[in-house]
């Protein structure tokens, strides 16, 4: 029983400066595993690799330069 004690001590200090526990218990910890790290999947769903809709549309937005004067101020405006 003493692994619980010294989870609650961390946690503890580690909230210390954002607000002071004390006496702090764990009563039941469930244990969760680590999903399956899968690259090739995160890329697809970043558009980056991924043959598919999301590599088709970053195509579209390439952008253009825009000539503007040294020290231009865009005018203020009343709204926004």
């Amino acid at each position: 029983a003493g692994i619980p004690d010294s989870v609650g001590k961390d946690i503890e200090k580690a909230c210390q400066s954002i607000y002071p526990l004390h006496d702090v218990y764990v009563r039941k910890v469930k244990m969760l595993k680590k999903p399956k790290f899968e690259l090739g999947k995160l890329m697809e769903l970043h558009g980056e690799g991924g043959a598919g809709s999301a590599a088709k549309a970053s195509g579209d937005d390439t952008g253009a330069k825009v000539e503007r004067a040294d020290g231009y101020e865009p005018p203020i405006q009343e709204t926004v």
